[in-house]
């Protein structure tokens, strides 16, 4: 399992897939600003700042999702993409829509 989390981080990186902050941004959320915003833990606050130092731009997505302070049901940044409720379906065929 720990192969494959490193796999995922290399390969996020090597195709240059958005750093946490940068996709927090993207989702219009606050970044963070210190490690202390991701987590309470202080034992997880150091290992980040073991591999990260103090520039919290350089956060791999993968490891700031799983990181991140949990509210209640999901992960904060990675399922708000959906918490919008869906658009109600549309009854007119796709065909015969207008453009709008």
């Amino acid at each position: 399992m720990e192969v494959l989390a490193k796999v995922t981080v290399y390969r996020d990186r090597e195709r240059s897939v958005a750093r946490y902050n940068e996709f927090r941004r993207a989702l219009l959320l606050v970044p963070i600003k210190k490690w202390e915003d991701l987590r309470d833990d202080d034992e997880a606050i150091e290992i980040l700042k073991e591999v990260y130092g103090d520039d919290v731009e350089e956060l791999d997505i993968l490891v700031g999702l799983m990181a991140e302070k949990k509210i209640i049901g999901f992960a904060s940044s990675a399922f708000s993409v959906w918490d919008s409720p869906p658009t109600p379906p549309n009854p007119i065929p796709i065909y015969l829509r207008s453009p709008a």
